[in-house]
């Protein structure tokens, strides 16, 4: 615990409350189980005043020695004269306790003592919301931001009509039927000798049209260089449908090549992961089937276009996607622009102004992609 805090001895209890809590993250280990619980009183060696007494988990170990190398400070001229928490900060040493972010606050002494910027800094207090990267401005006026500013629209369901954001000056497609037929015939040698995956592939086909997310196409595309088939494949293991918007027609272009990928709209993963650790009350979320809640304009679906029959002795048919497509460069920037735009649009309908105001700032600031993180202080 080196940098401007208050230097603290503590003092546990000599009572212990057995209990055995599976702990994940501690140490080289995947998981650890503690050996109960007990309260740990810290008391500062400058501070006759401070005091905290909270409450830990007791574990055999907590980490290897740390720092693993010795460290010489003695070049740093800005850390000279400082009092320290640990003098000997430098020196691999057991660690004897890890405090949470919600202990970590109280320790921190006021200023900051800054060096070159390849050198040590010791910060004082400094609230972490000043180091949060805030929400990406609704309003950029990045050129696919306002494509969908301009044609995104909300069904009488509450979803959102998004169109695919295509380049102003793409290059042109090619014939995409015949590459996606020799795909589908290949795949369908596959599924013939895989009972199993067969099944798990009608099954999701199946569920693509009872869900409305899928219907076949009544009018063929005359003009096969507007439309787009897309080749789709199984993925072992973990089942999945990969769907190939990469593959070239014969002009030697793909539809992704036509398209724009948009800016990045939610927070870097790691600065959502700070804020996930701040409370003791971890909440975890996942949006399902998210890209496919968003559903692509009529004018567009040409362009999202596959063959399929479940069976050889039936007719191949051509089917276009109503929702957004996993597997093309626009879908991530389309689902989650659309998924914040509903944060926003929803706000102004909630009547408690604080309860909207909380809502949206946890939805904008805690999701990486469909993913939900976010802490809390206490359960209630």
């Amino acid at each position: 615990m080196e940098g401007l805090m208050n230097a603290v001895h503590y003092v546990t209890s000599d009572l212990r409350t057995p209990g055995q809590i599976r702990v994940e993250g501690i140490g080289a280990n995947a998981a650890a189980y503690t050996k109960g619980s007990t309260t740990v009183r810290l008391r500062s060696l400058n501070d006759e005043a401070f005091s905290m007494q909270f409450e830990v988990y007791i574990l055999p170990t907590i980490t290897t020695m740390t720092p693993v190398c010795k460290v010489d400070s003695s070049a740093w001229d800005h850390l000279s004269g400082l009092q320290l928490a640990d003098p000997t900060f430098g020196t691999p040493a057991k660690i004897d306790l890890l405090i949470g972010a919600d202990i970590w606050p109280a320790l921190i002494a006021d200023g900051i003592a800054a060096g070159p910027h390849d050198e040590p800094k010791c910060i004082g207090d400094q609230k972490l919301d000043k180091l949060d990267a805030g929400p990406v401005d609704e309003l950029s006026v990045d050129p696919c931001e306002r494509i969908f500013i301009d044609t995104v629209r909300r069904t009488a369901s509450g979803r959102y009509s998004v169109q695919i954001p295509f380049l102003p000056n793409a290059p042109v497609l090619g014939d995409s039927y015949q590459a996606a037929r020799r795909q589908f015939f290949h795949l369908e040698r596959k599924l013939a000798g895989d009972p199993e995956l067969r099944n798990k592939y009608i099954m999701f086909m199946q569920e693509y049209i009872a869900l409305g997310h899928m219907s076949p196409v009544k009018d063929d595309c005359i003009d096969p260089t507007q439309c787009y088939y897309i080749p789709h494949h199984a993925v072992t293991g973990k089942f999945r449908v990969v769907f190939n918007a990469s593959c070239k027609t014969t002009s030697g272009v793909s539809l992704n090549d036509t398209q724009f990928s948009g800016p990045q709209l939610q927070d870097n993963l790691i600065d959502i992961l700070h804020r996930f650790r701040r409370y003791r009350v971890a909440i975890t979320a996942d949006v399902k089937k998210m890209f496919r809640q968003v559903e692509i304009n009529p004018l567009h679906r040409k362009w999202q276009r596959i063959l399929w029959r479940e069976s050889p002795v039936e007719p191949l048919r051509s089917f276009e996607f109503a929702t957004v497509t996993y597997g093309m460069t626009s879908s991530p920037y389309n689902a989650i622009r659309s998924f914040r735009q509903c944060a926003v649009d929803n706000y102004n309908i909630v009547e408690d102004e604080n309860r909207a105001s909380t809502a949206r700032k946890s939805i904008l600031d805690g999701f990486y992609v469909d993913d939900y993180l976010e802490s809390f202080d206490s359960l209630v």
